[in-house]
């Protein structure tokens, strides 16, 4: 509310005590042509609020509309984190410290892996280690068990 009162009221009298003069006499073409591309903006939005302000019932019956139609959009909208054809399958990744060696880093990947294997959902895993520089990273790929469904 505060914000509100603040963007309508104090803003713009600062802006119209700062910003008195048209654009300057040593202003550059790329000065010239975004002041001229703000005046029309500006001239452009002061004759729209005429038009919207000389039909106050339709402003409002569009403004109660449009508030009406992001409600529907927002009930009818699926809010699932998976979506409905999910491919059972999952991209993983691992870094560990800078310093360490490539043997240490695969020994803790392969630590991880048995750690995701174990999930009775997991179907299998593939694992690489390093990848270009670095051999304190690793990627995972996931394959999860088919879930039966109410038709299996």
């Amino acid at each position: 509310m505060v914000s509100t009162v603040v963007s309508l009221t104090i803003t713009p009298m600062i802006c119209a005590h700062y910003i008195r003069e048209m654009t300057s006499s040593d202003a550059t073409w790329f000065d010239r042509i975004i002041e001229g591309t703000l005046s029309r903006v500006v001239s452009f939005y002061a004759r729209t609020l005429r038009v919207v302000l000389g039909f106050p019932f339709l402003t409002l019956l569009v403004f109660f509309a449009t508030i009406a139609l992001t409600v529907t959009l927002y009930i009818k909208t699926p809010k699932g984190y998976f979506p409905v054809d999910d491919s059972g399958f999952v991209i993983g990744s691992t870094r560990a410290s800078a310093d360490i060696s490539f043997q240490s880093m695969l020994g803790l990947q392969q630590q991880l892996a048995d750690i995701v294997l174990a999930d009775p959902a997991v179907a299998g895993i593939g694992s690489i280690v390093g990848g270009g520089a670095t051999s304190n990273r690793g990627t995972m790929y996931i394959t999860l068990k088919r879930r039966p469904s109410a038709t299996d």
